[in-house]
């Protein structure tokens, strides 16, 4: 029998799908990009996105497939990791944007975690986080990661929410740049 919580997430499993960023999706990420930077907010999950502008999106695509150690348009990729947009699957169109890191190093062990991600602003508030994190677990599955580290600002009271409704158990939480940072693991 499903836990209430499994039996919540599940209840949108069927609207995202994840796909992998390309060419044809250029339109709806840079308009992504460009809500945030209206916003004034972090884009988490982006993969450097933040970066790059229309004229080098490609290099960012580039970037975003290249292997960890790599260095490309000025920035070095760290660990072995894959990104996905979040895809309405009725409506044809991106709702979120999602990094799964492979491996932690320390840096993203004290307080990046395995998982980043974001959703459009104008798509808040309507399960797609929850929904997205399930999918991405289940990335984290097939590569045979158990425990899923992942962390939020302690003042992103949704973001826990999501990370708690995807079975995150908090262990800690540190200071970082004036931040409280909230750390969770979810056990696969």
């Amino acid at each position: 029998m499903l836990s209430y919580k499994q039996s919540k997430v599940e209840k949108y499993m069927q609207r995202l799908t994840l796909i992998q960023p390309n060419l044809t999706h250029k339109n709806q990420i840079l308009n992504y990009q460009q809500a945030y930077q209206a916003a004034d907010l972090v884009l988490h999950g982006a993969s450097q996105l933040q970066q790059f502008s229309a004229k080098n999106f490609a290099d960012w695509l580039d970037y975003i497939q290249a292997p960890a150690g790599t260095h490309l348009f000025g920035y070095e990729k760290k660990v072995k990791d894959s990104s996905y947009l979040a895809w309405h699957n009725n409506e044809n169109r991106m709702i979120g944007m999602i990094n799964i890191r492979h491996e932690l190093p320390p840096h993203l062990l004290q307080y990046g975690g395995h998982i980043g991600y974001s959703i459009h602003p104008q798509e808040w508030r309507k399960g797609y986080a929850t929904e997205m994190l399930a999918l991405a677990l289940e990335k984290t599955d097939e590569l045979g990661i158990k425990e899923v580290m992942i962390s939020c600002d302690k003042d992103n009271i949704a973001s826990s929410r999501v990370i708690i409704k995807n079975n995150g158990v908090l262990e800690n939480e540190i200071r970082l740049d004036g931040k409280i940072i909230q750390r969770y693991w979810i056990k696969r």
